[in-house]
């Protein structure tokens, strides 16, 4: 690759995004956060959550701590098993291989539900490797439990045309923190806690619904573990902690007559106070352990640079051949929604991806950020910081409009562009745009938010934006309504739900045409049946002064693979310069 390296850098303990990094294990990618400096301590989740879910309890553990934050196979960004059916051995097997990637020789392990049953097992099999183990939350069941929960607890909804499963999926998540188990709701099912914020009910159900299709398997691998055969196998310290308000607390009167290395530690409800216990609790654990080593350099695949403009998320991959390919997604959107609705694609030599400032994986950003400009700005920090010089440029929707500033604003010197799904239109047409497609998507107390996003995309697929609802605005053929690909395209979008006005915004505030009419780089333009914003209108590719070519696709083609094709080949046949 011709990027240069980068290394993640190390931030302070303050209200700051935690840093989040990917780490290459066995030929799969493990993501993970990381935050603090010392001794290792690593967390791991509860099912069917992510590692974000452990942020507020990492904050005060890293003054003491490197507290690294592990999204299970399967969960959050990190790919799965190749067993369809894992065990929480498999699970095992996986953590010791990911503390081996990262260098990590003895660690003290904290986990909480799965996460604890995770940790039992691999202290069982290496104990040379585990120092302590902080369980916040252990299951203990009986058979007739362990039949109950494998047999109707870890149900789901598949996608459905109306959007209906998200909600579902909502209220799965809202009643586990109302009754426990979430299916029986009984005076004695009834939990003892505080409902948690719109936020975090939001970005529990999120972690739900990206889990798919592998929601139920940590869940059941913990359901079907023999967790007190599992814990007779370890010689570590292991305290337990009893917390008010957790579902699992009961499951602390299930426990053995413990060892004297094994104890139970009372935590209090209330937040503040139970982050003191748990520090004070594992300090102790903390001393002769070495150093935790600096995180391992990305070179491929995905990853995450941080600097002025918030932490971004990348990907590259490809040859060294060539000049590099910049992809800029649309936004709201991930990378991930480069292709459309075909299978994934890119370019054949060396390319480099991007979600926008605010957008999909990348961190947020202030609201006075989400400008054209403030983008293409964010984009030539990472050309400066990567080392990319005259990169080729690919933009799709918000993504293309970027690239075309970029161009003009000549600082990354682009070769050549290529851009789908460029909406350029007058200005009362993207005032009727923004009306209809700038909608809030802040979390609600109902998960309509949910239910708005889902329909906005699906009536972008029914209709042109500007005359929705009318019979001669129909799109005929359009992009898949199919619920499958519909969820495809909405969890991006739900990523940041508070950036999306505000993506939409950016991208229909400004004029394009004019950009058009100077721009003196050579230009795709991608014309395809199936694009969010509509076709390519008529003339649009002869405004340009270099001189443009529009690229018609057919149905299932994906965009990425034969536009920059295209571009390739059309500078391979354009004149020399004397």
């Amino acid at each position: 690759m011709p990027f240069h390296r980068w290394t993640p850098s190390r931030v302070s303990t303050e209200r700051t995004p935690i840093p989040r990094h990917f780490v290459e294990v066995a030929g799969r990618q493990v993501h993970y956060r990381r935050l603090g400096a010392g001794p290792p301590l690593v967390m791991l989740h509860a099912s069917p959550l992510s590692s974000q879910s452990l942020e507020e309890r990492m904050r005060p553990l890293a003054a003491r701590w490197t507290v690294i934050a592990l999204d299970t196979p399967g969960y959050g960004r990190s790919a799965p098993l190749s067993n369809p059916q894992p065990e929480i051995l498999d699970y095992a097997i996986a953590l010791e291989k990911t503390l081996q990637a990262l260098g990590l020789r003895r660690v003290v392990l904290y986990g909480r539900h799965t996460g604890a049953c995770i940790a039992v097992s691999l202290a069982g099999r290496l104990p040379d490797r585990v120092a302590a183990i902080w369980c916040d939350g252990y299951p203990v069941l009986d058979a007739t439990a362990r039949a109950r929960y494998l047999g109707d607890y870890l149900h789901t909804a598949a996608p459905v045309w109306d959007g209906s499963h998200l909600t579902w999926h909502w209220y799965r998540y809202r009643e586990q923190c109302i009754h426990w188990p979430w299916n029986v709701q009984t005076a004695e099912t009834r939990a003892d806690a505080d409902l948690p914020a719109l936020d975090e009910l939001h970005r529990g159900t999120l972690d739900m619904l990206t889990a798919q299709p592998c929601y139920t398997t940590a869940y059941a691998a913990a359901f079907r573990f023999d967790s007190l055969d599992a814990l007779a196998k370890v010689s570590c310290p292991v305290l337990f902690a009893a917390r008010p308000g957790d579902s699992l607390y009961r499951a602390i009167d299930a426990l053995p007559s413990l060892p004297p290395y094994m104890q139970v530690v009372a935590v209090p409800r209330e937040a503040v106070a139970a982050s003191a216990v748990e520090c004070e609790a594992l300090e102790r654990f903390a001393t002769g352990l070495p150093a935790a080593p600096n995180p391992p350099s990305v070179t491929a695949g995905p990853a995450y640079v941080r600097g002025p403009y918030g932490e971004l998320a990348l990907e590259s991959g490809g040859s060294d051949d060539g000049r590099p390919w910049l992809l800029l997604p649309p936004a709201p959107g991930t990378a991930g929604l480069l292709d459309g609705d075909a299978e994934r694609q890119r370019p054949a030599g060396a390319w480099l991806s991007v979600d926008l400032p605010g957008h999909g994986h990348s961190g947020p950003v202030p609201p006075e950020q989400h400008t054209l400009a403030a983008y293409a700005e964010a984009i030539e920090w990472v050309c400066r910081e990567l080392e990319i010089r005259e990169p080729l440029l690919y933009g799709s929707g918000t993504g293309a409009a970027v690239a075309l500033e970029l161009a003009l604003r000549k600082r990354v010197s682009p070769g050549a562009l290529a851009l789908d799904d460029l909406p350029v239109l007058a200005t009362e047409a993207r005032k009727i745009w923004r009306e209809r497609l700038a909608i809030e998507l802040a979390p609600s107390t109902e998960g309509a938010h949910l239910l708005r996003a889902w329909h906005q995309l699906r009536d972008l697929a029914l209709w042109a934006p500007a005359r929705a609802g009318r019979h001669d605005a129909i799109r005929l053929p359009a992009w898949s309504i199919e619920p499958a690909d519909l969820q495809r395209r909405v969890l991006p979008v739900l990523l940041r739900p508070e950036a999306s006005a505000a993506g939409w915004r950016a991208l229909l505030a400004e004029d394009l045409a004019w950009r058009l009419d100077v721009l003196g780089v050579p230009l795709v333009l991608v014309s395809r049946p199936d694009a969010m914003l509509g076709r390519v209108p008529p003339g649009l590719a002869d405004r340009p002064a270099a001189g443009g070519h529009v690229l018609q696709l057919p149905l299932g083609r994906s965009p990425v693979a034969a536009a920059t094709a295209s571009c390739v080949a059309m500078l391979s046949t354009a004149p020399s310069s004397t």
